[in-house]
């Protein structure tokens, strides 16, 4: 879905760039460039607003003719309204965030400056959507004070920390990286760029640099919604490359899930139905006059789509990266070698993750013992390699066969017995003997090494995927709260307010209010065998985490990744970026309750 509308779009640019009133505050060149640039960019194909809807305001002295301006945009907005401040930023005696006008004067901020609140109250449409972007010192304080049905705020800085306006350069920091954005594109390889496209992409380019960290915050997924077109010019032009997986593991997916996928005819013409046209990944072929490999492209595409929507998040993550690969990875290089390497990883990393969880759940519950092999590979839990995933499984599997147990994903215990077939352990050790030697000798292969590397590479993660098709028969939510509602002379019910996972955010962002009649664990990522969910459940605590799981936002699943040797704490990384660096969640300076968990996990497994 769109957010602007050329003719039912109104956007407000103000520029405060000149302070008199006050010497404390200096003056902002920037902001009137900002300004004037950005009012070229928001009207110009690229976002595509009328030129008409667009209001200006420059070093406006009093907060009343600020409110004016935007009071009277909303109310000619039909649809959206973009609101963008550039200028000081200041706090008052209760750390509320208020904008600055040219006639503002610190100590008098309340009277002289324009207040989140005040705002908030002067766009009276409460189904509007707005977008309100701030480039300002202290601005990710709108945020406790910006309440809209429908809003996304994008914040220049952290709610402590002052916003870059060089003297000597023309625009600020933070709109000058905005504005390249929009007018370059970002090689994602998607025609359009939604809000939350944009700010990752911001956020990677500023911090890089040094510069504060943007922040954003939304409601109803408005960050999903297409802000402009994406004017990079790399387009991805075959699937080709992929051809040899996707097909394979198509099929295996469709075994088990062909109510989904509908009626699979296995021959060159296949044709199916394709409910997830609209997915990222179709959106990175485009269709050039003279293109004749279009209509397989197109099929294949659908059929990656299909791959990436039903295997569960941590995989799909990497195997959208593998499907759409960026442009130093269309050949059989080494860019490719390790995107393969990568959802090897994470494919591994899962089923021992999901494993590990699950035997906590057996030794809490049925004080199920555990072996000395086991405990002499947990002991490396503490900095996971993938040359104990496999070890790991196998081990775990045993113990649940010892103990009359049966996984909680019950295909497990088939797969055990198809291990010794020594398929997928030739499979697995080669890509873990392919890592090795990538690691210490890539850089001495030529480039028939590299292709043969490659080729191999992609037959043994072929293989592996083939054979955990059964994975996608299982559902990943994050269960936030569990709210009780018991009525007189009723039994009591249980509604759990939960998000399905998928790498296609658009649907992990729904959140779906569920009323039972039992509860299960809550602020917790987990597997259940249904769509809807069931009494019975596996609870992946605390090794998968969403950071977000006591909030309204987006869910922001992270995986555990090791122990922190300076710190203590345990790090984890982020399924949405490969960037970002692994994160302390569990520790004394982040999630305490997580600390606790992990710890206890810990112990009991050791």
């Amino acid at each position: 879905m769109r957010l602007i509308d050329a003719a039912k779009t109104q956007a407000v640019l103000i520029g405060i760039s000149s302070y008199p009133a006050d010497e404390s505050l200096h003056d902002l060149a920037a902001a009137k460039t900002n300004v004037d640039k950005l009012e070229k960019v928001l009207a110009s194909p690229t976002v595509g607003i009328n030129k008409e809807n667009i209001t200006t305001l420059h070093n406006a002295a009093q907060p009343q003719e600020i409110l004016r301006v935007i009071k009277t945009a909303a109310q000619n907005a039909q649809k959206s309204l973009v609101i963008y401040y550039s200028g000081h930023g200041i706090l008052d005696d209760d750390f509320n965030l208020y904008l600055s006008t040219s006639e503002s004067k610190v100590e008098d901020i309340f009277f002289t400056g324009v207040s989140i609140d005040a705002i908030n109250r002067v766009i009276q449409k409460e189904r509007l959507l707005v977008v309100l972007v701030l480039d300002a010192c202290f601005s990710e304080k709108a945020f406790e004070q910006f309440r809209k049905t429908n809003f996304y705020v994008l914040a220049s800085s952290k709610k402590n920390t002052p916003s870059k306006y060089p003297p000597a350069e023309e625009y600020s920091v933070f709109t000058n990286e905005f504005i390249t954005i929009l007018e370059k594109g970002i090689n994602i390889r998607k025609t359009e760029l939604a809000l939350r496209d944009i700010y990752l992409q911001l956020e990677k380019n500023l911090t890089s640099e040094g510069f504060p960290q943007p922040r954003q915050v939304n409601t109803n997924l408005v960050q999903e919604l297409i802000f402009a077109k994406n004017n990079s010019n790399i387009v991805v032009h075959s699937t080709q490359l992929n051809r040899n997986i996707i097909l394979p593991v198509f099929y295996a997916v469709a075994k088990y899930r062909n109510l989904q996928i509908g009626t699979v005819v296995e021959d060159d013409g296949l044709e199916i139905e394709n409910p997830f046209a609209d997915d990222e990944l179709s959106s990175y072929f485009e269709e050039e006059e003279g293109d004749t490999d279009y209509s397989e492209n197109l099929q294949l595409t659908q059929r990656a789509n299909q791959i990436v929507r039903y295997f569960p998040l941590f995989i799909a993550e990497e195997l959208k990266r593998l499907f759409a690969p960026s442009p130093s990875e269309q050949e059989r290089n080494l860019g490719r070698i390790n995107q393969i390497l990568r959802t090897y990883f994470a494919t591994m990393r899962y089923i021992t993750y999901l494993l590990l969880a699950e035997l906590w759940d057996e030794k809490f519950k049925n004080q199920t013992s555990i072996s000395r092999a086991f405990s002499s590979l947990f002991k490396e839990i503490d900095n996971p390699t993938p040359s104990i995933y496999l070890p790991l499984i196998e081990e775990i599997l045993e113990l649940f066969l010892q103990n009359n147990r049966t996984p909680y994903i019950s295909e497990l215990s088939q797969w055990k017995r198809e291990l010794q077939e020594e398929k997928f352990k030739t499979a697995y050790y080669s890509l873990e003997s392919l890592y090795q030697n990538w690691r210490t000798q890539a850089a001495t292969w030529n480039e028939e090494k590299i292709e043969e590397n490659c080729q191999e590479a992609e037959n043994n993660l072929t293989l592996i995927l083939e054979q955990l098709a059964f994975l996608t028969t299982y559902e990943l939510i994050s269960i936030r709260s569990i709210r009780v509602i018991k009525l007189k002379n009723s039994e009591a019910n249980f509604v759990h307010s939960l998000n399905h996972l998928f790498a296609d955010t658009n649907q992990s962002g729904q959140i779906k209010k569920e009323p039972l009649s039992f509860y299960t664990d809550s602020h917790s990522v987990c597997i259940t065998k249904q769509t809807n969910l069931q009494e019975k459940i596996l609870n992946l605590s605390p090794l998968f985490f969403d950071k977000n799981t006591y909030t309204n936002n987006i869910p922001s699943i992270y995986f555990y990744e090791r122990k922190d040797s300076v710190t203590g704490g345990y790090l984890y990384r982020p399924t949405f970026s490969r960037d970002v660096a692994a994160e302390p969640l569990a520790s004394t300076s982040g999630d305490i309750r997580l600390l606790e968990l992990f710890e206890a996990f810990k112990k009991s497994l050791s």
